[in-house]
C-alpha cells in the first residue's frame, strides 16, 4: 500500500502527501471541550495546512470529590456574576457555532475506548494509525501514561487553565482569586510524568484586577482559550514555538480532594475570610446539612468566647449563627430561600441526618 495514502476508520481515506499538520484531540463530553473541538475544527476547515483527523473521547465514569450543586444555583450565580454583556454574547455565539458545526464534526472519526482507558494498547495503536503531528489534550481526567508518551514523542500538548507553574492541577477558576493573584491565563505545555510539569510552549495572560467572582473568571478563561487555539496551532505548524522549562517544579498540583475542601464552610477560617470566599464563589456548602449557603454575613454577636469553632450559637428568624475562628457568621439563606424557610430546611436536614 502506498505510504502516502492510509485507509483508516470505516473506509475513510486520509491523504498525508501534503505538508499538513494532522491533529488528534483528546477531550471529554463537557460543553467546554465541545466548544474547543468546534473551534479547532473551524480553524482546520478554513486552513488547508491543518487537519483535524481524530477525536478521542476521554470521558470516564469516575466519581469526583466535588460537591453536587443544584443547577439552579449555577444559573443564579451566572446571573449575579457580573459576566458582562459582551462576554456572554461571545460565549453564546460560540455555542451556536458549535451546534451549527455539529453535522460536519460528526464526519470526524471519534474513538471511545471500550474500557474508558486511553492508555490501552488498542487505543494507542488506533491513534497511531492516524500518524498525528499534534495531539492536543483539552479536558482529560486521565493521566497520560509513559507508554503513551513514548509512542508520540514531542507531539502531545496539554491545554491548562492557568499561567504555569502557578496553580497546577485542579481549581484554576477559583484558586487564583482565593490566593489574591494579580494575573492568570492559559498555558500550552508538553506533557511529562509530572502533572502539569512539562515545558511551556505558549501562554496568554490577563489581569485579575477587575475580576472578583469565580463565574467571571470561568467565562474569561474559556474565551481566552478559544481565541488562543488558532495562534497556537499556527505557531506549531510553522515551528515557531520554543519549549521553556518551568522555573520551578516545587509547586504541587491541587488534587480534586483538596479542591473540594474550598467549597465547604471551614470554621477554622475567620469570619472575614469566609465572607470573602462567599463573595468569590457565590456559595458555600454547609458541612452539617450538605445544603448550599447562598447568603452569608459577619455576625455582631459579642459572647463568642463561650463557644468553640463550628458550634451553632443560635437559630432564629434572623438566621443561623455559627462560631468561627476570630468571630462568628450568620447564615441568612440556603438555596436562595427566605431566611425563615432556610432555617426550617436546615433543622429538617440535621434531624434526618442524626437518624
Amino acid at each position: 500500500m502506498n505510504k502516502k495514502n492510509m485507509v483508516l476508520d470505516k473506509g475513510t481515506r486520509y491523504d498525508n502527501s501534503q505538508n499538513t499538520t494532522r491533529i488528534v484531540m483528546l477531550c471529554d463530553d463537557s460543553l467546554m471541550s465541545r466548544l474547543f473541538l468546534s473551534e479547532t475544527f473551524h480553524i482546520c476547515h478554513q486552513n488547508k495546512e491543518f487537519e483535524l483527523v481524530l477525536r478521542v473521547n476521554t470521558s470516564t465514569q469516575r466519581n469526583t470529590h466535588s460537591p453536587q450543586v443544584p443547577k439552579i444555583i449555577n444559573i443564579i450565580r451566572l446571573i449575579k456574576g457580573n459576566i458582562g454583556f459582551k462576554l456572554l454574547t461571545e460565549y453564546f455565539i460560540e455555542i451556536i457555532n458549535c451546534q451549527w458545526r455539529s453535522r460536519l464534526l460528526s464526519k470526524i472519526p471519534t474513538h471511545s475506548p471500550k474500557d474508558q482507558n486511553i492508555n490501552s494498547k488498542s487505543s494507542i495503536s488506533y491513534i497511531k494509525s492516524f500518524s498525528p503531528d499534534l495531539i492536543l489534550v483539552m479536558g482529560c481526567d486521565q493521566i497520560i501514561s509513559n507508554t503513551f508518551l513514548k509512542q508520540f514523542p514531542n507531539k502531545i500538548v496539554n491545554f491548562h487553565w492557568s499561567l504555569l507553574p502557578n496553580h497546577k492541577g485542579r481549581g484554576a477558576t477559583l484558586i487564583p482569586l482565593l490566593d489574591g493573584s494579580k494575573y492568570t491565563g492559559v498555558t500550552y505545555h508538553t506533557i511529562t510524568k509530572d502533572l502539569d510539569g512539562g515545558d511551556i510552549l505558549d501562554q496568554h495572560e490577563f489581569n485579575l484586577s477587575n475580576i472578583t467572582k469565580q463565574s467571571q473568571l470561568h467565562f474569561i478563561l474559556i474565551m481566552t482559550g478559544i481565541k488562543s487555539i488558532r495562534t497556537f496551532i499556527t505557531k506549531w505548524h510553522k515551528k515557531e514555538l520554543t519549549p521553556t522549562p518551568q522555573k520551578t517544579n516545587d509547586i504541587k498540583p491541587i488534587t480534586s480532594k483538596q479542591l473540594s475542601k474550598r467549597y465547604y464552610l471551614d470554621p477554622s477560617l475567620t469570619a472575614q475570610q469566609l465572607v470573602r470566599r462567599m463573595q468569590i464563589m457565590g456559595y458555600q456548602i454547609d458541612p452539617q446539612s450538605g445544603l448550599c449557603i447562598t447568603d452569608l454575613r459577619i455576625s455582631d454577636f459579642n459572647q463568642q468566647n463561650e463557644f468553640s469553632s463550628g458550634e451553632v450559637i443560635s437559630k432564629s428568624k434572623k438566621g443561623i449563627e455559627i462560631k468561627v475562628n476570630s468571630g462568628s457568621i450568620l447564615i441568612k439563606s440556603f438555596l436562595y430561600l427566605p431566611t425563615v424557610l432556610s432555617v426550617k430546611l436546615w433543622e429538617k436536614k440535621n434531624i434526618s441526618s442524626k437518624k
